[in-house]
């Protein structure tokens, strides 16, 4: 995707070479570890509690998403990246 990004001018292909990669790389987490932490975490909690625990869980998940997403580029910038 970097290389991609990188020669976009000289390169034609550049755009859809970088979403069909990124469109792999959604694809290959999602059949590997990522639904991991929703299967582990329905299993930690007593049936009782189960849909707050949870709720919970993807509640903290997703904010930790959304922070992770605004604080990369800054840091990136930071850094000098």
């Amino acid at each position: 995707i970097s290389y991609a990004m990188a020669n976009q001018a000289t390169w034609a292909l550049a755009g859809p070479v970088a979403v069909v990669a990124v469109m792999c790389y959604i694809a290959s987490f999602g059949m590997g570890c990522g639904p991991i932490p929703g299967l582990l975490s329905s299993e930690i909690f007593n049936p009782r509690i189960r849909g707050a625990g949870m709720s919970l869980c993807f509640v903290t998940h997703w904010v930790f998403n959304f922070v992770i997403g605004q604080a990369f580029l800054p840091v990136v910038e930071a850094v000098g990246g």
